[in-house]
C-alpha cells in the first residue's frame, strides 16, 4: 500500500514537467534536413573521365581532396570556376546528392 502511495506522488510530481518538455522539443517536421552550405570539389581529368566513362554517379570518397568554394544551399553559385571537372556535394539527412559539371 505504501508503495502505491509513493507511486501516485511520484506521477503527481512528473505531470508538471510534461507540458515543459513539449514546448521544448525540436519541431523535426518542419527543420531544415540538408546542411547549410553546398561545397564545391574540383576532380583531376583521370577521375572526371572515370565517371563519364562509366557513367557511374556514385563518387569515391577520396574524390573529395580539393574543396575550391562553399555557398549557402539556400542561393546559386554565381562566382567563376576555371576550366576544369567539378561536383557540387549537398549533404541531407539520409544522402549525398552529388552533381558532376
Amino acid at each position: 500500500m505504501n508503495t502505491t502511495r509513493n507511486f501516485i506522488k511520484f506521477l503527481f510530481l512528473l505531470i508538471p514537467i510534461f507540458p515543459v518538455l513539449k514546448l521544448q522539443s525540436q519541431d523535426l517536421l518542419n527543420s531544415r534536413r540538408s546542411s547549410y552550405y553546398t561545397y564545391i570539389y574540383k576532380l583531376t581529368d583521370s577521375e572526371a573521365k572515370k565517371i563519364y566513362k562509366n557513367e557511374t554517379w556514385e563518387v569515391e570518397e577520396s574524390y573529395f581532396h580539393t574543396l575550391i568554394d562553399s555557398f549557402p544551399t539556400d542561393s546559386q553559385y554565381t562566382r567563376k570556376l576555371e576550366t576544369g571537372h567539378y561536383r557540387e556535394l549537398l549533404k541531407t539527412n539520409k544522402f549525398s546528392d552529388i552533381t558532376v559539371f
